[in-house]
This record gives C-alpha cells, sequence and structure tokens, in this order.
C-alpha cells in the first residue's frame, strides 16, 4: 500500500482526505462507492473548482470497466445532460476519472420529501429530460443498460444553469451497439443468451430473456422508473429474478400506470413493437409527454417535488455548523486573504514531498474548498516526477472497443 492509498479486489480505491492526485486533484471527500469503483469530491488546483474523481484499482479482474466508461464519456463530450470529462488518468497502483461534480442523485430527492408519491408535473417533467438524455445517448451508438433513480443524478445546486437538469451517469454496464466507420452507421450484430446487465427492478422482459439490449430496453427502464414515481411497482417486494419476470409478465398497462396519467401506456405499447435494429420513435413518445403536460396544465419551469426540502436541509446544514471562536476569529483577521487554490499551491511549494502526509480535516472541513489548505501536497504513487499516462491510450484491456472481428456488424440502411 502506498502512503494514502488502499486498493481491494473489488475495485475500489480508498484515498485518504487531503491526498493530491496527479499533482492536480485534492481530495476533499468521498461520494460514493459501488461495483465500478469509487467516487470522490475533489478540489481542482489549477481551476479552483470541485469536481467528482471516479477511482478503480488496477488489479480489478476482468479488466478495467472504468476505461470503457471514460471511451463512451469522451464521445459525450460536449453533449447536454451527461457529466463532461476533464481527464482520465492511469497510474501504479489505480485509475481515474476526473468529470463534472453533479449533485443528490435522483434516487435521494425522490424520496427526500417523505411521499412515496411524486407529482405528475414531477414524473413527467422527468420524462421529458430522461427521454432527450436517452436519445443522445442512442444517437452516438451506445446503450446504457442499467436506466434506474440511482443513475441519474441533477446539477449541482451551486450551478443555477444547470441544477434544474437531469443528468446521466455511471456507464460501467454500458455498450456500444453501433460503430461508426468511414461514416457509415453498422450494427453490432444481435447476440443470443447474453449475461444479465442491469438492474432487475427497471429492466425490460427482454433482458430477463437474456436478449441482446437495444435502445428500447433504455426506455422499459424508463417507463418502469416513472411509473414508480406514482405508485410502487407491483413486483418492488420479490427478490428472485424469476419472480419479478413473472410478475412483469402478469401486470397489465392498466395495472402498471394505475395512479398515472394513462396516455403512458402509449409509450409501452410502442416499445413492445420494436426489435434489436428497430429505432424508437422519440417523436411519438414526446408527442405523449407534452398532451399529458397540456392536459395538467404543466409548465417545464416549475419547481420539482424535492426542491424545498433541499432548501430546508441546507439551511438546516448550515445553522448547525459551529460559528468560529472569538480566538479563531481574531487569528483569521490578522492573516492576509488568500483565494482557495492559492492556499493550496503555497502549501504545496513549501512542503517536503518526503515528509508530507495527507490530513484528515473533519466532516466540515470537507464540503468546504477553502478548508482544504490544510492538506499537505504529497506525490502520487512512486512521486512526481511519475509520467502521468493517458488511460485512454493504454492497451490492456481484453477487449478494445472498436476492435470487432468482421462477422460482428450488420449494416442497417436506414442508420440511426
Amino acid at each position: 500500500m502506498s502512503h494514502g492509498i488502499e486498493c481491494n479486489e473489488f475495485g475500489n480505491v480508498a484515498l485518504k482526505t487531503g491526498y493530491v492526485v496527479g499533482k492536480r486533484y485534492v481530495v476533499m471527500s468521498r461520494l460514493g462507492e459501488g461495483g465500478c469503483g469509487t467516487v470522490y469530491k475533489v478540489f481542482d488546483l489549477k481551476t479552483n473548482k470541485k469536481l467528482a474523481l471516479k477511482a478503480e484499482a488496477n488489479c480489478i479482474e476482468g479488466g478495467s470497466v472504468l476505461k470503457l466508461e471514460a471511451q463512451i464519456l469522451r464521445k459525450l463530450i460536449g453533449k447536454p445532460q451527461f457529466p463532461q470529462m476533464k481527464w482520465a488518468g492511469k497510474r501504479e497502483k489505480f485509475s481515474y476519472v476526473v468529470m463534472t461534480l453533479l449533485g443528490d442523485s435522483l434516487s435521494y430527492l425522490l424520496r427526500l420529501h417523505g411521499s412515496k408519491i411524486n407529482s405528475i408535473s414531477t414524473q413527467i417533467r422527468l420524462g421529458v429530460q430522461l427521454l432527450h438524455a436517452l436519445k443522445t445517448l442512442h444517437d452516438i451508438g451506445v446503450v446504457h443498460r442499467d436506466i434506474k433513480p440511482g443513475n441519474l443524478a441533477m446539477g449541482h445546486p451551486d450551478s443555477p444553469e444547470s441544477m434544474h437538469t437531469l443528468y446521466v451517469l455511471d456507464f460501467g454496464l454500458a455498450r456500444e451497439f453501433m460503430l461508426q466507420t468511414n461514416g457509415r452507421w453498422e450494427f453490432r450484430r444481435r447476440r443470443n443468451d447474453c449475461l444479465f446487465r442491469g438492474t432487475s427492478r427497471y429492466c425490460s422482459l427482454n433482458v430477463h430473456e437474456k436478449g441482446d439490449q437495444c435502445r428500447a430496453d433504455d426506455l422499459w427502464s424508463m417507463m418502469y422508473m416513472l411509473a414508480e414515481m406514482r405508485r410502487a411497482l407491483p413486483w418492488r417486494k420479490l427478490q428472485e429474478k424469476a419472480d419479478v419476470q413473472r410478475c412483469k409478465i402478469n401486470t397489465t398497462d392498466a395495472v402498471l400506470f394505475m395512479n398515472s396519467p394513462s396516455k403512458l401506456s402509449r409509450i409501452t405499447s410502442h416499445l413492445r413493437t420494436l426489435g434489436y435494429y428497430n429505432r424508437p420513435d422519440y417523436g411519438l413518445i414526446y408527442e405523449v409527454f407534452l398532451e399529458i403536460m397540456k392536459e395538467e396544465k404543466i409548465k417545464m419551469d416549475e419547481l420539482y417535488d424535492w426542491e424545498d426540502y433541499v432548501q430546508q436541509r441546507d439551511a438546516a446544514h448550515k445553522k448547525r455548523q459551529k460559528l468560529p471562536s472569538k480566538k479563531s476569529q481574531a487569528a483569521q483577521s490578522a492573516e492576509p486573504v488568500h483565494s482557495p487554490g492559492e492556499g493550496i499551491r503555497k502549501q504545496a511549494s513549501q512542503t517536503s514531498l518526503k515528509s508530507a502526509e495527507p490530513v484528515n480535516p473533519s466532516a466540515e472541513a470537507t464540503n468546504d474548498p477553502t478548508l482544504v489548505t490544510a492538506a499537505k501536497s504529497r506525490s502520487d504513487e512512486k512521486g512526481v516526477g511519475e509520467e502521468e499516462i493517458n488511460i485512454l491510450e493504454t492497451q490492456d484491456d481484453p477487449e478494445s472497443w472498436g476492435d470487432f472481428p468482421a462477422d460482428d456488424f450488420y449494416t442497417n440502411p436506414t442508420g440511426l
């Protein structure tokens, strides 16, 4: 184990608060952990901005999931509703991707107001946003394969221009179903008896039947998610995939959308007509959403159900924070005021790399970049002289994206 780093065989990477990655990104706090790595909030020394850093141990079995995710994020640079990748690097013990810092996950926000029933306004407007994001993803030849509230998030609350925007994230299970070669789109040939990929609560019947996932499967997950916002899914308490599958087969649209606008059944009826090579009619789905908004007199700029509760939560959090003592106030007033980045850079230049150790500030400190100045700058892996490798330029994965056998393609005359 290197100083400030711990890795395990599941791909999770433990970075201590104050650790500096790539001589630029200061670890502030851990945001979450899953099967595809660990996510941290970091402070960028060059831009003085907070970002998200996703790290994955290089020792993970089966090859790097993070590299595949980075390749998809590169295709989504400049696209709205997706985290923007800033850098993808590979160190001796772990690889990492730095991207936009987003707000709370939709899974958290939908439960925040204490009621399991969300308004039709919130339901349909999220549907409009998710539909647009999925079309954008599908238009670059990628299916997500795990659409659910936990893989969606709103923009960061400190960003007025994006705080009401729904973002799609976590592409660890995503797959390219089409590739563009010489300006021509070609399908990857449909597979049979595929491994299960996704979440049983939200996946389509096609996924249960081990079919190759396509654009319609992402949209089925969207519809199950929207239905759940108004009424608990009939299979919510079932644990076995086979039981969930049987329940989905026996659940009619009338039951699924019992507490939702009945027009949503027009969307699921359309999805049942689609196969692997068929393009969904995104316009039809959008028109259904617009008709419901017109009938319910819904406007896109209305508040979402959780917004009042988020404001109350943030206000309560600020109130709980301890006020500085008179002694500390006097000490602070005697020192010149610097920007957070300036303070961090100054300490980085003055601290001996050999003796420096990460510092663990309090929980409040990790939420405030001005307090990250307590973090000691230190070398990363072998030291500051170690070359930083762009993860997208490595060739150590068992399957190189874009390098498929000739018979893996099926020409689609109509394109996307």
